[in-house]
């Protein structure tokens, strides 16, 4: 006979044991709530700079793909505003003259012929073959080196002057007839249909023309109100291109090498 009675109900005891297992902490309580609350903050501190990179990291590359797209689709006028660096784009204001204290219109006299002259004496300039590559560009050679050009400006003004001729044929080609007076008509057309697509590539946004009535007229009149107006400051372009203007002398020493 054994001197002691075994426990009748050995799974009861192992299921308080387990139960009692379970309830001891790892950590003490206030430690455990400490750990977490820890562990939370730092994994959103981890996520907040992980997505704060990633976009920064978006936005870098989304400004570099646009910088690249742009460089190849804009136009050479935006890349650079003037066809040639030393160019001067100074500012001025004035007023426009009014029509009767212009030198450039009239009837026909030596000094309107005199004022057209000395407008376009600075027309022919000589530029570099790399400048010319930058807008994709060649010209015909000089005799003294370089190529020959004009700035757009000086196309614009030769062709007011060319109209203004046409106005007063009878006075500057009193004898054309047959293919003369036909080149001249197309000459006229080239340069009506270049003065009507300047304006329209270069519009005048900053003024209005205003009207005015006056006695005994049906229709009103233009104001002869002139606005005061931002314009580049010729004299200063002028001086900026000194050193390129080419010579009469240097453009009838020129020889078609063609023939």
């Amino acid at each position: 006979m054994l001197p002691f009675k075994l426990p009748t109900n050995t799974t009861s005891i192992s299921r308080e044991t387990s139960e009692q297992q379970e309830h001891i902490p790892f950590l003490p309580q206030k430690e455990e709530v400490a750990f977490i609350e820890t562990r939370s903050k730092n994994t959103s501190l981890l996520w907040k700079t992980s997505l704060s990179f990633h976009l920064v990291l978006i936005s870098l590359y989304t400004a570099i793909s646009i910088t690249v797209i742009l460089s190849f689709h804009t136009p050479v006028s935006e890349k650079n505003p003037n066809a040639l660096p030393s160019l001067s784009s100074k500012q001025i204001r004035l007023q426009y003259p009014l029509m009767q204290e212009s030198l450039f219109v009239g009837s026909p006299s030596p000094e309107v012929d005199a004022a057209w002259h000395n407008l376009l004496s600075n027309m022919s300039i000589r530029v570099t073959a790399s400048e010319l590559a930058q807008q994709s560009l060649t010209s015909v050679s000089l005799p003294r080196g370089g190529q020959l050009a004009w700035l757009g400006v000086f196309h614009e003004l030769h062709c007011i002057k060319i109209l203004r001729q046409a106005n007063y044929r009878d006075y500057y080609h009193p004898e054309a007839a047959g293919q003369v007076l036909r080149d001249l008509q197309l000459h006229a057309d080239h340069c009506i249909e270049l003065s009507r697509a300047t304006a329209m590539c270069r519009p005048d946004l900053k003024s209005l023309t205003t009207f005015v009535w006056r006695t005994e007229l049906e229709n009103p009149l233009l104001s002869p109100d002139r606005p005061v107006r931002k314009c580049l400051d010729w004299d200063a372009l002028m001086d900026s291109i000194h050193e390129r203007v080419v010579s009469d002398e240097e453009i009838h020493a020129m020889n078609n090498p063609i023939d």
